[in-house]
């Protein structure tokens, strides 16, 4: 008859767990960073353009982490607002206005500029935040 003995260092395991866990948490707000970023850029390309201050006031702001989740905010105005040099107006005054007209006619850009950048976005999240592995 044969005995074994196992030993199991539970501390020691919550311990490398964590390490894991902490691994895949900052590949996850590295993944959802670089979406932001790239919404930001796509919004920029399609935002109307007269005086630039529209696209200079967009942002991707700070990236709020919750148990499974990882959330970040993008959009114009904000802590980076920007003042028209032409209006004296910042832009966060009238980016919701410029985005929601659809009939106003722009020799550069178009309204709904964020919401199209998100929506071509979409189809490529999962590959994007799939792309970022763990130890990265």
């Amino acid at each position: 008859m044969s005995n074994m003995t196992l030993k199991f260092d539970s501390k020691a395991f919550e311990r490398e767990l964590m390490k894991v866990c902490s691994t895949v948490i900052s590949g996850q707000v590295e993944a959802i960073d670089k979406v932001g970023q790239i919404i930001i850029e796509r919004s920029n390309e399609q935002a109307p353009m007269d005086t630039g201050t529209l696209r200079a006031s967009g942002f991707v702001g700070r990236i709020s982490r919750r148990t499974g989740e990882a959330r970040v905010r993008v959009g114009y105005g904000g802590r980076n607002d920007k003042v028209n040099p032409k209006t004296g107006r910042p832009a966060s005054a009238y980016v919701v206005y410029v985005h929601e007209n659809l009939s106003a006619i722009h020799p550069i850009g178009n309204a709904k500029f964020l919401e199209n950048a998100v929506r071509q976005t979409v189809p490529e999240i999962a590959a994007l935040l799939a792309s970022f592995k763990v130890g990265d």
